[in-house]
């Protein structure tokens, strides 16, 4: 069965800036527009050189997409001057939605508009702004939501010396570093534009869906598949090309848990703060762009990916109708499973929140599916006692640092969380810090290799390390599943009080398991 599991490869940089970015104020330089046959295109001082804050990089590679540093004029060739004093450059403006948030908007930060409110914005580009002003363009509802209109940008056709050019820095780089004020600043513009379409939070998930999309970078031909077990199971879709701006920053203030496979959709969530993101690669790597945003954002993001021999990627000569209008186009070979790695992770994840929130938690459905929970007879709440507990283990893998929350961190993820060294009878354990009432014990374990070391383990609980009780034995060569599907799950027969929770192997191996969740409630809330 096919599913996904977390990643932390990342392709690009991820630097993260505190501070300001800077605002350089330069006289006399030169413009060259777009498709000037005899210069590269941009800003440059009088030596001829580039004016390197004016020019568009992207990472992590910057050599391999860096602009020519050289003005192909003299600086005394330019007889012409721009007629105004001041201008404010703002770079190249990107038409591709994704792009512009980055490379485009992240130049309007800065108050130089309110310092020079009569300076026109210099910008370059192979289109005019015709099209970008278009009614319902993304494009004029964000220069909007800064009061600016088509009459406040400017070009030139020609080379221009130009008296004085304010510069905002970009306070993103794609693929190499974000400043924090890039998100203040698009969190002001977001509240701007869709601040009166929130506060209506819905705890439903929802998905993004690529399935309706006529073009774009990356598709997967079979995700109707997906869509369609996710909705039969209570999950909300959404196509984002269907939605207006106002109502893409609004879905991303009001619902909690947003799922979906990596695309631009996902760069909308810089416009709100945002305490988590769950998306999709369709590899095991994730573009740095994302992180940055999710960084710069304070989001706690999980990234996820489909293992290589799960994935197909359609051959455009051989598949000129399925890959039409898309540079890559995918088939998975068990969407059914894709669907059910996200309904199990996004489950857990609530679970989670309910469980920190000391609420209670639905057991045999999933949590969105059963509005009124009920209660134990005694009027506790059953929730995961283990949730952010510390843990210890009998070693650690050398490779994998301790972590003092790894298998009660509340995220499912298809990999381990924690790992021993190889040894006899490895052990993990989580200390509940009080005594609990337990009723069930799932263990999760990794889906994405050597699943078979946790054949054979035992589960112990007791007051305290010395006073361990067996509950559970498992000798079966049963694979214990866990994103997948089929934990090993433990029920009580009868009411078991305890305080620490011990997993030990029965091999002479590794030990890992990837979520260890323990369901009941504190002994002092009866």
């Amino acid at each position: 069965m096919a599913s996904i599991c977390k990643t932390n490869i990342v392709f690009g940089e991820t630097v993260i800036l505190d501070s300001e970015p800077a605002v350089l104020d330069l006289c006399d330089v030169v413009y060259v527009p777009e498709q000037d046959s005899n210069s590269p295109s941009g800003v440059f001082d009088q030596g001829r050189k580039r004016v390197l804050q004016t020019a568009y990089f992207r990472g992590p590679n910057v050599e391999e997409m860096a602009p020519s540093l050289t003005m192909g004029y003299r600086y005394g060739d330019i007889t012409d001057y721009a007629p105004d004093d001041v201008y404010i450059y703002c770079g190249f403006i990107h038409y591709h939605f994704g792009h512009f948030l980055l490379s485009t908007f992240s130049r309007f930060w800065s108050a130089a508009r309110e310092k020079y409110p009569q300076a026109k914005i210099l910008y370059s580009s192979h289109q005019g702004m015709d099209v970008w002003f278009e009614e319902n363009s993304f494009m004029r509802k964000l220069f909007g939501a800064l009061n600016l209109s088509q009459d406040d940008f400017v070009r030139f056709s020609s080379p221009q010396k130009i008296r004085r050019l304010i510069v905002p820095a970009p306070a993103f780089e794609e693929a190499s570093f974000a400043y924090r004020r890039y998100a203040t600043f698009c969190h002001e513009i977001g509240q701007k534009l869709a601040g009166h379409l929130m506060g209506k939070s819905d705890d439903r998930p929802v998905y993004l869906s690529k399935s309706k999309l006529q073009s774009g970078v990356r598709r997967l031909i079979n995700e109707d598949v997906i869509c369609e077990r996710l909705a039969a199971n209570g999950v909300e879709i959404v196509y984002p090309e269907m939605l207006s701006l106002e109502e893409q920053i609004a879905l991303w203030a009001n619902r909690p848990y947003v799922a979906g496979f990596i695309g631009s959709a996902f760069h909308a969530s810089i416009f709100v703060p945002r305490d988590y993101i769950f998306m999709i690669n369709y590899n095991m790597t994730t573009y740095s762009n994302f992180c940055l945003i999710d960084q710069a954002n304070k989001a706690k993001a999980d990234y996820y990916g489909i293992a290589p021999g799960e994935l197909i990627t359609l051959d455009s000569a051989k598949n000129p109708d399925e890959t039409k209008g898309f540079s890559e186009v995918y088939k998975v070979s068990d969407p059914a499973g894709i669907a059910d790695g996200i309904l199990r992770i996004l489950d857990y994840k609530i679970r989670a929140d309910r469980s920190r929130a000391r609420q209670p938690v639905v057991v045999g459905a999933f949590q969105w599916q059963k509005r009124e929970v009920k209660t134990e007879s005694i009027g506790v709440s059953l929730r995961n006692v283990a949730i952010d507990k510390k843990t210890r283990q009998s070693s650690l893998h050398p490779w994998v640092p301790d972590q003092k929350a790894n298998a009660t961190s509340g995220v499912l993820t298809g990999t381990f969380q924690f790992h021993t060294d190889t040894e006899a009878n490895a052990w993990w354990e989580v200390d509940l810090e009080e005594p609990c009432v337990i009723k069930n014990i799932r263990l999760f374990n990794r889906c994405d290799s050597a699943p078979e070391r946790c054949n054979h383990l035992r589960i112990e609980v007791g007051m305290d390390e010395n006073s361990l009780k067996t509950i559970l034995e498992k000798h079966d060569d049963r694979v214990i599943g866990g994103v997948d599907g089929m934990p090993l799950e433990w029920q009580a027969s009868e009411p078991l009080i305890g305080r620490v929770l011990r997993i030990t192997s029965l091999k002479n191996d590794y030990f890992h398991l990837d979520q260890v969740e323990v369901l009941g409630w504190p002994v002092s809330e009866n």
